[in-house]
């Protein structure tokens, strides 16, 4: 391994756990707290050790290990444990062009069910191409939504490394693929993309998440933030079967966007006094509304925590769940697919704690021995928690929550 691979890895790891704390992603044990909830438990969960941190991917059950050389291996969660996939892993060599750049890229990727899904990394670091402008490229490769009338595969490009270790990542290049013949062609029109400062093309030009793509069944959405000054968080949505000269949704704040199931776009717009979560088909309608600085509230999903009313609040449905039995404190959580669970944890002093909380406002403790860098539910009962070790590995934790 390179000297500079290694720093690379030190870093990452590095960026990551101070990225997560600063987000307050980490949970300890803390069973003397000046506790609210109504009872504490104790976990013991079953646990996976790899080399780097587990991510939930896009199939059910199934999760994906990333290395710094480029390789990854798949996981899945079976019996309430994580194990190695037992399915065919194979690999296909990509060279998407960024920037007039053909970076080469060895995406790993699986069959379930006729449905593919695939991943890859390009650094220069694990390359000896000839890449300038470009020292870290990640590869998602799936099937497009059926709307978006892509034949062929749709390649996925994140280029910001910070990105690495999360399940939703911001993507700013997307591609057509023909798997026949390798050969990669931009989805959209790339004829008026200006330079940004970096010497890039400009990635506000087009961009997709994994959250929107896993909600879109009736338009071909894009977002875009081609109209705006770099460097703002105001965007704007096109339907790539419209016209792209009109935007389909205007001036929404940041790039969190779903599609509801009757084809609504669900987006974040600022307001006066805070912001709002709001609904649109042929005109906008305000879904839940908060008011205070954002620094007051932490968002997880489709969720949003107010930190002053110390309340839970769906982007989607604008559903609420108390959050007044909980310690003071909270940090971060994250929340079930129905809502009917939400994982908190919270920091008092120096006892800290993870709970969960139903949808009448009743919380349970569970008191752990580990400091997680994430967690995410990967069915209503279950989480999975990934904590840094002391001689460098990860621990993988599959947590019940009752």
């Amino acid at each position: 391994m390179k000297t500079a691979q290694k720093v690379w890895i030190a870093v990452l790891c590095v960026a990551f756990i101070v990225s997560a704390a600063a987000l307050g992603l980490s949970y300890f044990a803390g069973t003397d707290s000046s506790y609210r909830g109504e009872s504490v438990e104790n976990v013991t969960p079953q646990s996976l050790v790899t080399e780097y941190p587990l991510v939930q991917s896009d199939f059910d059950n199934i999760f994906y290990c990333l290395k710094p050389d480029g390789t990854v291996e798949f996981y899945e969660f079976g019996n309430n444990m994580l194990s190695a996939y037992s399915g065919e892993v194979n690999t296909v060599e990509l060279k998407p062009s960024l920037t007039y750049y053909k970076v080469p890229i060895t995406v790993y990727y699986i069959e379930v069910e006729g449905k593919t899904l695939g991943y890859g990394l390009f650094t220069t670091e694990n390359s000896d191409a000839k890449v300038n402008l470009y020292s870290y490229a990640f590869a998602k490769l799936v099937d497009a939504p059926v709307v978006y009338g892509i034949d062929g595969k749709l390649l996925l490009i994140s280029t910001n490394s910070d990105e690495a270790y999360l399940a939703d990542k911001l993507y700013t290049e997307a591609f057509k693929v023909d798997m026949d013949t390798k050969s990669c062609s931009p989805v959209t029109a790339q004829r008026d993309r200006t330079a940004d400062k970096t010497g890039r093309q400009s990635e506000r030009w087009s961009m997709l998440t994994d959250s929107y793509l896993a909600s879109v069944s009736k338009k071909a959405g894009m977002i875009s933030g081609r109209l705006y000054n770099e460097g703002t968080d105001v965007f704007d949505v096109y339907d790539l079967n419209e016209s792209l000269n009109k935007p389909e949704v205007k001036g929404m704040w940041g790039t969190y966007l779903r599609e509801a199931e009757n084809g609504a776009l669900i987006y974040i717009k600022k307001t006066d006094n805070g912001f709002k979560s709001v609904e649109f088909i042929a005109e906008e309608k305000e879904i839940a509304s908060f008011k205070g600085d954002m620094k007051n509230f932490i968002f997880s999903g489709d969720w949003v925590y107010d930190l002053q009313e110390e309340r839970f609040t769906s982007l989607l449905t604008g559903k609420t769940v108390e959050g007044k039995k909980l310690d003071e404190g909270v940090t971060d959580f994250c929340a079930n697919a129905d809502g009917s669970k939400i994982a908190v944890a919270m920091l008092n002093g120096e006892s800290q704690a993870l709970a969960v909380v139903i949808p009448d406002g009743k919380v349970k403790q569970y008191a752990c021995d580990s400091v997680y860098s994430d967690m995410q539910f990967i069915n209503n009962e279950t989480l999975v928690a990934i904590a840094f070790t002391n001689d460098g590995a990860w621990v993988n934790y599959v947590i019940t929550v009752q």
